[in-house]
């Protein structure tokens, strides 16, 4: 069984960031899409992006105390 093709809604929503960045990621070619016969809205699969992106490393905490 093929993986099903989600749009950049969908995408966006599974990533964690909005359809604006998705859209961006493509046209940098940061990210696969597909095109589907008949249709010019771009598809993905999200198994296809999630081995393409990096990993994402949870961000170093600073050490707590006073700021000056």
């Amino acid at each position: 069984m093929s993986e099903q093709f989600v749009n950049a809604e969908q995408l966006g929503e599974h990533l964690g960031v909005s359809k604006k960045t998705i859209y961006n990621m493509k046209a940098q070619g940061r990210i696969p899409a597909h095109y589907l016969p008949g249709s010019r809205t771009p598809r993905f699969r999200i198994s296809e992006v999630e081995r393409k992106m990096p990993s994402r490393r949870p961000r170093k905490q600073r050490p707590a105390g006073n700021v000056i």
